[in-house]
C-alpha cells in the first residue's frame, strides 16, 4: 500500500510525465524539452500539458474536507489532459520523426511507468472519495 502512495503522489506523477523520453531521427529528449520549445509558438500539446500539471496541482490542494469530489474531478481531467497532450504530440507527427520513441525500449520503459503511475494515482484518488473515516485519515496523513 505504502508503494501505491509514493507511485500515485501527483508529484511524481507529474515529474515522470516530463521526464517521459521522446526518441526522434536526429534529436531526443524529455517530453518537458519539447513542451518548453513549444509553449511560446503556442502548440497544442504544449498547452494541453501545462494545463493539465496545473489542474493536477490544484486538484492535489483541493484534497481536504468537503471538496474532495472536487479534487478527484479536477484531478482527473489533468490526468486527461496530460494524456490527450501525448496524444496530439505523437499525432501530430505525420512524418515518423519520433516513431522510435515506441520502439526503443528504455523510453517505452518511461511511458509504461507514467501509466502505472497516473493509474495509482487513479486508485488513491478512488479510494480518498469512497474510504471511510479511517482509510481516509491514514491517506491524508500519507500524501
Amino acid at each position: 500500500m505504502k508503494l501505491l502512495h509514493i507511485l500515485g503522489h501527483p508529484v511524481v506523477v507529474i515529474t515522470l510525465f516530463c521526464l517521459l523520453l521522446v526518441s526522434g531521427e536526429h534529436f531526443g529528449g524529455v517530453y518537458l524539452l519539447y513542451i518548453l520549445l513549444a509553449l511560446p509558438h503556442g502548440a497544442l500539446h504544449a498547452l494541453l500539458a501545462i494545463g493539465g500539471v496545473l489542474l493536477v496541482l490544484s486538484g492535489y490542494q483541493l484534497r481536504s474536507g468537503k471538496r474532495r469530489v472536487l479534487s478527484f474531478v479536477v484531478s482527473v481531467m489533468g490526468l486527461l489532459l496530460m494524456l490527450s497532450s501525448l496524444v496530439v504530440f505523437f499525432g501530430n507527427d505525420k512524418e515518423g520523426y519520433n516513431r522510435a520513441t515506441f520502439s526503443q525500449g528504455i523510453p517505452l520503459v518511461s511511458y509504461i511507468l507514467f501509466g502505472i503511475s497516473m493509474l495509482c494515482y487513479v486508485v488513491i484518488l478512488f479510494l480518498s472519495i469512497s474510504g471511510g473515516k479511517q482509510r481516509r485519515g491514514t491517506l491524508q496523513a500519507i500524501t
